[in-house]
């Protein structure tokens, strides 16, 4: 569903008319179209209804995600569903709509890059990187003298029709006259005309459309017309129609002597088309920037010798850096605005999403089914490119596939058509969605569809047809509508082949058993007859009996993986329902995807739902105390709620009622007690303690907004009206006092901490103060973005404000009294509208509510973003109840209360190269890449804290390595540098880090990895000097170093101490293991030969809690297990742990065998270990780092620390018991009948949480 915009301005008088000239860019058409809509006083579901369009394309309209397509259907549909039918009114916004298509930004006419457009004739100057091949057709061209044919052939998005137009055309104009068509503009009766003017060359370019939408006699003609004419022809033809073209005789001549292929550019090539039109328009590209783009188009191992790019990314590409030069500044392309552009990525979402919403809805359908089939699915995650042929999708499939091959999407060659860039994989959200839906009933889809093509190509051999559970997955997959619609002919025939072949053989089987019981009934007694008989029958209601407990085993698996997948996708909208939904699916079976889906929802921040009201909630507020909630919207009723337990959630009295229109605006006072609200009609109420509300008159318009002073004693109210008024709580004045007055609705107002200055926000975008000590404006309006201002606050020391801006940006100021000092740049909150704005009781957070459904939580000093929280829709409005706990209103009619940032850890630096926890797993040392380090107790993961002040890089020491390591009774810390030197710090008092004097020294090159014994005595310093070295740090201010252990033949990695301390292995860049024992660390002694097991650097290793086995793991994406127990001769064990997409960097136990594994691709895998020799995989979690480096845990207690590439390192539970129980206490509003039918539609209604 599309995300709705929540307007915070209904239909009243004053409000501002929409006018499509105002329309430069995508945001100006969803602003104004989104102002008409209002106006007409309809929602989105209403406009969608009347115009017989998609909801979520019309909430995509609205948004500004997207624009209409240039069709004359469904703009004039939008506009007539909003009142618009007046033809020069439509007109206007038609043209509007043009406007914006044709102007993505506001740029000058010289632009280098095409984006995804072909280049034209005209574009000639701008075209590098085919000089080459143009050089060779136009003299093939040439040495035709005007007769003959020449066909220029290449897969989709090769570039053969910028080739004709920008580089053949203008190379051959200077001395040949040249007509150029598409092949859908001509028929036969055409073509002799196309002489006449005396061209020498005809270039028909999309020559494959001569084979579609006409008959084969139809096609023939055209063609033989073609090579009649009295010039040279030039074809442009697509590579996957090859065969077709060859059926024609004279063609396939001109194919076997007149050929010109497109292949991929080479490396030079592909740099110059890159480089030389930013040169030529004067421009110049940060250096790496061009390196970086060839890095990301760089083709697959089948792209052919000499290939810089995959077939179809040409266009991405010039989309990719035509984004990069409109974000350009002072003449320069960087790195950082293709990065902000999103790169190839988000050109394919982009294009692959615009196409997919031109289509209707069969054709979606048809598009999905497509799709699915070309992809392959590898491991629990992983996914490829898959060539299909086109005999797999018949012909419903052929019109919806050529829209994705125009744009570059979908590459068609001769041997079949597959996705053009592997990034169309993971960055088109639609497509995840569709992998995400149904993985299980995929892979048994790509099943079925290889058995069918095996069985074809075998003629048909019983032999080849499916039997077992995989016939019965298929079966299953056929009958199901929602997931058996994609089975083409071919594959249906396939199943019903097996189930007959199937049903045969159980026939005969019945047969047989007949026969052979006749047989005992003719040989045996009457008696013996009798027991046998006896004996079948128990046996067979037993095995049907152990069948049906099967079945029924099987159903709660596909049960629980279903719901697992629909609690991800819930994830990112609403947190409760997902972990509920997690926590259902983990009771009806404890699958891997279950409990990773309910580890999951530990590991972020907690939202507890409050449901209640109908229709939108606009506003919510909270009690100084923080235990009281209140919250109003579009049902006209203000509601009260307890919430200082969270698990026990209750309303605070009846509902406030006595609103005419919606409520907008709520307030309590610093009693507690004291309640106003404000809404529509121009109505405020004041709710007393102990009295019935009363309404105050003044306002003559809706009131958006309404605030207490510090005090209580004074309340305020801002209007649609363009005042803002106030009213004394004790005795209020008919009509109250203009404090403030603007040619523009007032929609948000704030005391400052010391009740002497109010902010106003206004829809002019200003920001007005009132000194209230004076009773007058304290100097000039600010200027607060130039949209609406629907939220001002007040940090509680008073020393800055914060305004957000319905242009998505929140503007900053520094108070000094009543005047206000710009401070700073606007943060970019939001693509879409703040809504409100809430600065936590501490000051040190501010909460942001925006209208894209994310309440963004900001350092208020490093103005870094720590926290993002998901709502199903637009957030309306935001507000602390505590230090660490907000309160959220959205569209959905619910109020939400967060823990904030929940376990979740802000470490230091860029990058979290290193973790340690204490041997209690109490306190957690991390470390960044910048060599600073900090300490945090642990104790609560779910309410982390820092112990002490950030450790600096030590004065003197090199730049940190990014090892570090934390002694087992948290008392001494170590850090490692690139210059090979290793720094201790005394944090026994964490609270007073202190360095010790002496550093580490020994090694050559970069420490690796550190590690303490288990008493704390010893520290192993690895080294890319392909040593480590031990010492002996019992005291650490006199560290001695004990031991060097050698023989590695390259980089020494992470080391690892035997429980017993006894032994010491490490893992090394040759693929090797280590072991020493290490008893006497002053005569260490290798335990036998270095250990072989992996491919490639083995980067982890770490011994089992009791000591007997050994995991290793490394750049081979595999972890294998060693018996140790005889420590002189390791053993692997058989089964080697598989499943992560990209390296293992880290190895982690935890209690009861747990193994965790943190993977490169983000992804942290846990096994059961407690039977080595039978590992079971326990789940996948995710959504932590872009990549993992780094995983922490301890034998005593269920806590795992994870962190990577960004700042954030995130905490969770290895015990799903404690998850649950932490889902159930946060929950609130539990799963109600209607969600357990959508999200587990096949299990009876059982909601986990009582």
């Amino acid at each position: 569903m599309g995300v709705q915009m929540v307007l915070r301005n209904p239909s009243r008088s004053g409000a501002e008319a929409p006018d499509p000239r105002r329309v430069v860019t995508r945001q100006d058409f969803a602003r104004e179209l989104t102002m008409l809509r209002e106006r007409a006083g309809l929602t989105v579901r209403d406009v969608a209804r009347e115009a017989g369009i998609p909801q979520a394309s019309a909430g995509d309209y609205f948004a500004g995600r997207h624009l209409p397509p240039l069709r004359p259907a469904r703009l004039p549909a939008l506009l007539r569903a909003c009142g618009v039918t007046a033809a020069e009114e439509v007109e206007a916004w038609q043209e509007a709509l043009r406007r914006v298509r044709r102007t993505p930004g506001r740029r000058p006419a010289v632009v280098p890059y095409r984006g995804l457009a072909r280049y034209e004739t005209e574009d000639s100057a701008w075209y590098f990187g085919r000089e080459a091949l143009t050089s060779v057709l136009a003299g093939r061209v040439r040495a035709l003298e005007g007769r003959g044919a020449i066909v220029v052939v290449g897969p989709s998005g090769a570039g053969k029709s910028s080739l004709l137009r920008a580089g053949l055309i203008p190379a051959l104009r200077e001395d040949t006259g040249v007509v150029l068509r598409t092949a859908d503009e001509i028929g036969a009766g055409d073509v002799a005309g196309l002489c006449a003017g005396g061209a020498a060359v005809v270039v028909v370019d999309q020559f494959e459309d001569v084979f579609t939408g006409r008959s084969d006699a139809e096609a023939d003609d055209l063609v033989t017309a073609l090579l009649e004419l009295p010039a040279t022809v030039v074809a442009a033809l697509r590579a996957d129609f090859y065969g077709r073209a060859l059926r024609h005789p004279g063609l396939a001549r001109v194919l076997q002597a007149e050929q010109v292929v497109v292949t991929p550019m080479n490396e030079d090539e592909l740099r110059r088309a890159i480089v030389a039109p930013a040169q030529r328009a004067g421009l110049e590209l940060e250096p790496g920037l061009a390196d970086l783009l060839l890095h990301e188009v760089s083709p697959g191992p089948d792209a052919g010798a000499g290939a810089a790019h995959e077939t179809g990314t040409l266009p991405l590409l010039s989309h990719a850096l035509l984004s990069t030069w409109e974000r350009r500044r002072h003449g320069t392309l960087t790195i950082a605005d293709y990065r902000d552009s999103g790169g190839i990525a988000d050109a394919v979402a982009a294009t692959a999403e615009e196409v997919y919403r031109g289509l209707d809805e069969d054709e979606r359908g048809t598009a999905r089914r497509l799709f699915l089939r070309l992809v392959h699915l590898t491991g629990d995650t992983g996914v490829t490119r898959r060539r299909v042929a086109e005999r797999e999708f018949g012909e419903e499939g052929r019109d919806v596939l050529d829209r994705f091959v125009r744009q570059r999407l979908v590459t068609a060659r001769a041997d079949g058509v597959e996705i053009a860039h592997e990034a169309l994989l993971f960055a088109w959200p639609r497509l995840r969605g569709w992998l995400d839906a149904d993985r299980a009933g995929l892979r048994t889809h790509r099943r079925v569809t290889e058995g069918a093509l095996a069985w074809e190509e075998s003629g048909r051999d019983p032999g080849a047809l499916l039997r077992g559970a995989w016939l019965a997955e298929g079966e299953e997959l056929a009958a199901d509508p929602r997931r058996g619609g994609g089975l083409n002919d071919l594959e249906r025939r396939f199943l019903a082949a097996s189930a007959e072949q199937r049903d045969a053989e159980a026939r005969a089987t019945r047969l047989l058993v007949r026969r052979g019981r006749r047989l005992i009934a003719v040989l045996s007694a009457v008696s013996l007859v009798t027991l046998g008989l006896t004996g079948v029958t128990l046996r067979q209601r037993h095995a049907a009996d152990l069948q049906a407990a099967a079945a029924d085993a099987q159903r709660d698996i596909a049960v629980s993986r279903q719901a697992a997948i629909e609690s991800a996708g819930l994830r990112d909208e609403d947190v409760a329902l997902a972990g509920l939904t997690a926590l259902a699916a983990y009771r009806v079976a404890p699958t891997p995807e279950a409990r990773a889906a309910l580890l999951e929802s530990y590991a972020g921040p907690a939202a507890t739902r409050i449901a209640g009201a109908r229709g939108i909630l606009q506003a919510v507020a909270a009690g100084a105390d923080g235990r009281t909630l209140a919250a109003a919207g579009a049902d006209r009723a203000v509601r009260l709620w307890a919430v200082a337990d969270r698990g026990r959630i209750a309303p605070a009295g009846p509902p406030v009622t006595g609103h005419p229109d919606t409520v907008y605006g709520v307030a309590l006072g610093p009693d507690g007690e004291t309640l106003a609200s404000g809404g529509g009609g121009g109505t405020v109420l004041l709710r007393r303690p102990g009295e019935a509300p009363r309404p105050l008159t003044g306002p003559r318009d809706t009131v958006y907004a309404v605030a207490f002073s510090p005090d209580g004693r004074t309340l305020v109210a801002a209007s649609a009206d363009k005042t803002v008024r106030a009213w004394d709580v004790a005795d209020p004045e008919p009509g109250g006092r203009v404090l403030a007055e603007a040619s523009a609705a007032a929609h948000s107002v704030a005391f400052g901490p010391d009740g002497g200055t109010l902010a106003a926000g206004f829809a002019d975008g200003k920001v007005r103060l009132v000194d209230l000590e004076r009773g007058e404006p304290a100097g000039r309006p600010l200027e607060a973005g130039g949209l609406t201002v629907h939220g001002v606050a007040f940090s509680p020391d008073g020393g800055t404000l914060a305004a957000g801006n319905a242009d998505g940006t929140v503007r900053l100021w520094r108070m000094d009294g009543s005047a206000a000092v710009p401070s700073g740049r606007p943060l970019e909150a939001s693509e879409q509208w703040v809504n409100g704005v809430a600065f936590s009781p501490d000051g040190r957070s501010l909460a942001v509510a925006s209208s894209d459904g994310r309440v963004r939580v900001w350092d208020a000093a490093a103005r870094t973003v720590t926290a993002t929280l998901p709502h199903p829709g637009p957030v309306t409005a935001v507000a602390y109840l505590r230090p660490g706990s907000l309160a959220t209103a959205a569209s959905d009619g619910t109020a939400r209360i967060w823990d904030v940032p929940g376990p979740v850890i802000e470490g230091p630096g860029k990058d979290i190269f290193a973790m340690s926890l204490s041997r209690d797993g109490r306190v957690l040392a991390v470390a960044g890449a910048d060599g600073t380090a900090r300490l945090w107790s642990v104790a609560d993961p779910r309410r982390p804290a820092p112990l002490g002040p950030l450790i600096e890089r030590a004065a003197g020491s090199g730049t940190a390595s990014g090892a570090a390591a934390l002694s087992p009774d948290a008392g001494t810390l170590a850090i490692g540098t690139r210059g090979g030197e290793t720094r201790l710090w005394d944090v026994r008092s964490p609270a007073r880090p202190a360095g010790l004097p002496a550093p580490l020294t020994g090694p050559r090159e970069l420490v690796q990895g550190l590690a303490f014994a288990p008493g704390g005595r010893l520290l192993a310093v690895s080294s890319n000097d392909r040593n480590v070295y031990l010492w002996d740090v019992s005291d650490p201010r006199e560290p001695v170093r004990t031991a060097t252990l050698t023989g590695a033949t390259n980089y020494a990695y992470q080391a690892a101490f035997s429980p017993d301390g006894r032994t010491l292995a490490y893992g090394t860049a040759d693929s090797k293991v280590h072991l020493w024992d290490v008893t006497d660390p002053r005569a260490p002694v290798r335990l036998g030969p270095p250990l072989a097991g992996h491919e490639g650097y083995v980067f982890a290793v770490l011994f089992s809690p009791d000591g007997r086995t050994m995991a290793t793991a490394g750049a081979d994406n595999s972890v294998v297990l060693w018996d140790v127990r005889d420590r002189a001769r390791p053993r692997p064990l058989p089964r080697r742990l598989h499943g992560p997409a990209n390296y293992v960097y880290s190895l982690a136990y935890g209690p009861d065998g747990v193994l965790a594994a943190a993977a490169g691709d983000g992804s942290a895998w846990l096994w059961d270990t407690a039977d080595p020799s039978e590992p079971r995989h326990l789940a996948t979690l995710t959504g932590s780092a872009e990549s993992l480096y780094i995983d922490v845990a301890v034998p005593e207690r269920p806590l795992l620390a994870t962190a990577g590439v960004g700042r954030e390192v995130r905490l969770w539970t290895l015990d799903p018991e404690e998850a649950a129980a932490r889902v159930c206490a946060t929950a609130g509003t539990p799963v109600t009948a209607a969600e357990w039918r959508r999200y587990l539609p096949s299990a009876s209604f059982d909601p986990p949480c009582r």
